[in-house]
């Protein structure tokens, strides 16, 4: 976890859970080739 990026999310309140969602953004790119799709999640919020 020396990834600076990482470093400055961990410091903020709630940083460990950012931190999380973040490398789960990571592993799912993963299998597109580091791209992230948005299909929507609900018609409105």
């Amino acid at each position: 976890m020396g990834d600076k990026r990482i470093k400055r999310l961990r410091r903020i309140s709630g940083g460990d859970t950012y931190t999380i969602i973040y490398l789960k953004l990571l592993l799912l790119s993963l299998k597109d080739e580091g791209k992230l799709y948005y299909d929507g999640v609900e018609s409105d919020f």
